[in-house]
């Protein structure tokens, strides 16, 4: 760049000379970023991000700060602050984070879209912080902004993608927007309509997977956390026996354990396979970020400790329901804290807490309706279904077998249903699919007006297990059952695997 165009800002697309009086206001106006874009995405730019997405923000702040020295006119100091903002409002739930993301919103693209549109960090970087707000803003319930900065994301990175074909990165936007479009629920159907969203899960994974491959590269490792845990995401929600399979895969690279994000993600699949021991050794060893304390860590090994029958494991739930300012997983912290005290033999606590359920958090996500229906009902499980269901839900299924095995009460039809549920989960995970399709089937037949989602799942098991099979109809068929199901709990994921199971057996 010569002497005068070092001379020349860009400002609202006038050019202004630095000596004139206009320059000096429009530098105090944008103190955080020089008003002429350039898009330096070096080496200490990648290591900052890296370092956003194991929420180490105060390592990352520092290496910003640097290069805010040394090149005052860096663009991509304006993406990695976003990064920043869209992660504390996104892990915390709080509404001041939420604000200051959407505060700094358009004065971020500002710097960046006066950039060097030579750059193929330019759009991408504009789309990768209108799909940040769009997850946030969906988040906190703000569905129809959130679908226009998915409108927004999505052009842009068609925009870039024609523009500069070869750029890699541009595979991770387009690859969670295309699986997004293959899997919206019909409630969001309209979000779809929307932004124009147009793809297949199948697409979205193949261009993650592109990109994962060549994430060992030094150039694009920086990003690796970041589209495994995608691909995670998308794996472990919309594919079956593959899905099970490739996730292990994600995180050969064992420094990708030590992400707090991924962690958290992984400890959860973990647990949905009945591996609560190596789940809790996971969440113990998992860096511990400083900033903003990430504290579904505690819920999740909260849990998986409830599971294994520590005692410790209420300490953990207590830590996350006294601390947490977010609305998703109180309801359930509080009937963990709740199930703890019951099998303590405190059934006085057990009342105290599972009655508080109704006033704390909200009943969005599965685990808290599920929470929210057992605190209205105001009936106290039958202690060994209980120890089945989380002996069960960590692996220890002969723990589990013991229990069914040692009396159930079954003082009503849903403890009867249940205790064929239970049954049918542990003799399928035993390997046992012939007398897990009997369970399964009964469960279905006697449950499928109750509230709980003990019919809904077994018939998205039927539908697994005839998958698996290659019996595509009775698959089909199974699947289409658990989606007509009247509403219930865990209605939300458990109807979305059916919906994805459909689409990989039509």
């Amino acid at each position: 760049m010569s002497q005068q165009s070092k001379n020349v800002f860009l400002f609202q697309g006038i050019s202004v000379r630095s000596g004139s009086p206009f320059f000096v206001f429009a530098l105090l106006l944008f103190t955080s970023y020089s008003l002429y874009a350039s898009f330096d995405f070096n080496n200490e730019c990648r290591s900052a991000y890296r370092k956003i997405f194991n929420l180490q923000f105060s390592l990352a702040r520092e290496i910003i700060e640097k290069e805010k020295i040394r090149d005052p006119g860096n663009a991509a100091i304006a993406l990695l602050e976003n990064d920043i903002d869209f992660l504390s409002a996104y892990i915390s739930e709080e509404q001041f984070y939420y604000k200051r993301l959407l505060s700094n919103k358009d004065k971020r693209l500002s710097v960046i879209g006066s950039g060097n549109a030579q750059s193929p960090y330019c759009l991408y970087a504009l789309a990768d912080i209108h799909l940040q707000c769009a997850f946030v803003k969906l988040k906190f319930g703000d569905y129809v902004s959130g679908a226009r900065d998915f409108l927004k994301a999505n052009s842009l990175l068609k925009k870039n993608q024609k523009l500069f074909p070869k750029f890699i990165l541009n595979l991770k936007g387009l690859g969670v927007l295309h699986a997004m479009a293959g899997v919206v629920p019909s409630e969001f159907k309209w979000l779809s309509a929307i932004t124009g969203l147009v793809g297949t899960i199948e697409q979205g994974l193949g261009e993650l997977d592109s990109l994962f491959l060549q994430t060992n590269s030094t150039e694009l490792y920086f990003v690796k956390p970041e589209v495994a845990l995608m691909l995670f995401y998308l794996k472990n929600n919309f594919e079956n026996v593959r899905g099970e399979k490739m996730i292990p895969q994600l995180f050969t690279d064992s420094t990708l354990l030590q992400n707090p994000l991924i962690a958290f993600g992984y400890s959860g699949f973990l647990m949905k396979t009945g591996r609560a021991e190596e789940a809790i050794r996971i969440l113990e060893e998992v860096d511990k970020p400083g900033d903003i304390p990430f504290l579904l860590l505690e819920y999740r090994l909260g849990f998986a400790k409830l599971c294994r029958g520590d005692k410790e494991a209420v300490s953990h739930l207590l830590k996350f329901a006294a601390s947490f300012k977010g609305k998703n997983y109180l309801r359930s912290s509080f009937r963990y804290i709740a199930w703890h005290y019951l099998l303590s033999g405190d059934e006085k606590k057990y009342k105290q807490f599972i009655a508080d359920v109704l006033f704390v958090g909200s009943a969005v996500i599965d685990e808290d309706k599920d929470a929210t229906r057992e605190a209205n009902e105001k009936r106290i499980p039958d202690k060994s279904l209980l120890r089945a269901r989380l002996f069960y839900d960590g692996g220890f299924f002969s723990n589990a077998s013991a229990e069914l095995k040692s009396g159930v009460s079954m003082k009503s039809k849903i403890d009867s249903v249940e205790y064929d549920y239970r049954l049918a989960r542990i003799v399928h995970a035993l390997a046992d699919t012939t007398q897990a399709i009997i369970l399964y089937v009964k469960t279905f037949s006697e449950g499928k007006f109750l509230r709980n989602h003990f019919a809904s799942n077994s018939a998205l098991m039927l539908g697994m297990i005839y998958e698996r099979r290659n019996e595509k109809a009775k698959a089909r068929e199974w699947y289409y059952k658990c989606i007509n199901l009247p509403q219930h709990d865990y209605q939300a994921s458990i109807g979305r695997k059916a919906k994805a199971g459909l689409v990989r057996v039509k």
